[in-house]
């Protein structure tokens, strides 16, 4: 058997770890001096300093060993682009000093070190098919208790840092312990570490998707406000058995401004969360990654289905009641003036309403031609405004105003078009700002250009965050 090699999914504290075992030396530690001149080196850290090494004395890749023999892919999607290369860039060159803060390991106080873990069942399958057991990358996820091949609970080895040490070497008597609970949380933390559908997520499409699944199941208002504390009620219940483990107290630890699960939902902008709270929430809310996947490319599709079916679902029962009173008072005998103080609408629009409704109104007969009508919806259709039109064919702006009314679909067309001309207009006024001014801060565009920034802090604001300077980063000055 060649011990030299990495296996499939080893972590390289593993193959570390094996290669100072079949050394051949009699002692670990003249083997570590040999090797590296030093026994003092953090061997089981999660991400150890000695990519460099391996890749000049074994042959392969950085970039191999970081995407199959690390966890790196498992934080990456969560990240963002300007912390994954740093990130990245120090594990290649051996500079791991910051690794952990730059991961939000150390923000999370997440302790990840303590322990190694080791499924019996895939020590039985590594002993008979390479001779050895290994440290398996998708049992060392935060949090995991169960292996996500075989939904047995994980064991532990206490270590420290700079402990040599493999699973042990001996075969285990499997026992069907039935299905558990908790794989599907090891389900989705093994699929985040292997997957490919998503490089970096868009924290605020994920938002939305949570914010909508949440709706679905009723811990969130019509105005996607998170019920928290019924959430975290749930999600404790849910997570029940796993709550018996120091890994999942620390995920549900409430000494924190923002107490999980609403530090998913608040203030995210400003600080990485670790990938378990994100994937705890995702397992309890998606049957699958799948359709999870699925939920999040449409989220912000329909977010904004959910918004407009809400407002329209109050605006058509209103205008309904109303039009079914206007209608009966009609048919009383009422007259249009009278129908209007009670409805408190104007005398038009309860003519309009009327006529939609099929009633026959006395009116005189109408200045505008067909030609001149079809002439005005074409126009209003466009999006140009009703004096506009008014003035070009030589009209009142009341009798464009008359035929809109009969158009209600028009209405809500002409409004998105005005949106989407003032969405232009502020982009493109904002965007020419930052060419001229290149130099200035956020603070400073928006104090000179507040009509644009604030327009589109309002309604389009991920647009807005991803083309500003960056931060400046202030030094707070020793007294």
């Amino acid at each position: 058997m060649d011990y030299s090699g990495l296996f499939p999914d080893e972590t390289l504290t593993s193959f570390i770890v094996r290669q100072l075992y079949f050394s051949g030396y009699p002692h670990i530690r003249i083997a570590q001096n040999y090797y590296w001149g030093s026994d003092n080196l953090q061997i089981n850290s999660p991400f150890p300093s000695l990519i460099p090494w391996i890749s000049d004395n074994y042959g392969i890749h950085p970039i191999e060993l970081l995407d199959n023999h690390t966890c790196l892919n498992y934080f990456k999607p969560f990240l963002g682009q300007n912390k994954y290369e740093p990130v990245k860039q120090a594990l290649i060159d051996g500079n791991v000093e910051f690794v952990q803060k730059w991961l939000g390991i150390t923000s999370n106080r997440v302790n990840e070190g303590s322990c190694l873990y080791y499924c019996p069942e895939c020590v039985n399958d590594d002993l008979e098919q390479y001779g050895v057991a290994y440290w398996h990358r998708k049992h060392q996820l935060y949090a995991l208790v169960t292996c996500p091949v075989h939904a047995k609970e994980l064991l532990k080895i206490q270590v420290t840092r700079r402990e040599v040490s493999l699973p042990p070497q001996r075969h285990n008597e499997i026992f069907d312990e039935g299905e558990l609970h908790h794989n599907h949380f090891s389900s989705f933390s093994h699929w985040a570490l292997t997957q490919s559908d998503i490089d970096m997520f868009d924290y605020e499409r994920l938002t939305n998707c949570y914010r909508i699944e949440l709706f679905n199941k009723e811990f969130a208002c019509k105005s996607l406000r998170i019920r928290q504390k019924n959430l975290r009620e749930d999600l404790q219940g849910y997570y029940a058995a796993e709550l018996n483990h120091a890994a999942w107290q620390t995920l549900f630890a409430t000494n924190k401004t923002y107490p999980y699960p609403s530090q998913l939902f608040y203030n995210y902008h400003d600080c990485h969360l670790h990938p378990a709270k994100h994937l705890a929430l995702m397992s309890y809310l998606f049957s699958t990654p799948d359709s999870f996947l699925s939920k999040y490319h449409s989220a912000n599709e329909d977010l904004e289905k959910h918004y407009k079916s809400s407002i329209s679902v109050r605006r058509r029962t209103s205008d309904s009641l109303k039009s079914k009173l206007i209608l009966s008072l009609f048919r009383q005998g009422k007259s249009l003036r009278n129908i209007a103080k009670q409805v408190k609408l104007s005398v038009t629009a309860v003519k309009s309403k009327v006529v939609a409704g099929g009633g026959k109104v006395k009116s005189r007969a109408s200045k505008i031609f067909e030609n001149d009508r079809r002439a005005i919806l074409r126009k209003l259709m466009m999006g140009i405004p009703a004096k506009d039109i008014a003035n070009g064919l030589n009209l009142s702006t009341g009798a464009i105003e008359q035929v809109l009314t009969q158009h209600p679909e028009l209405v809500e067309q002409r409004k998105h078009l005005r949106f989407r001309a003032k969405l232009v207009k502020h982009r493109k006024s904002l965007s020419l700002a930052m060419k001229k001014f290149p130099r200035y801060s956020r603070n400073q565009l928006k104090h000179k250009f507040n009509a644009s920034y604030l327009w589109l802090f309002k309604h389009d604001k991920n647009w807005l965050y991803r083309h500003l300077p960056s931060r400046k980063q202030y030094i707070k000055l020793e007294k």
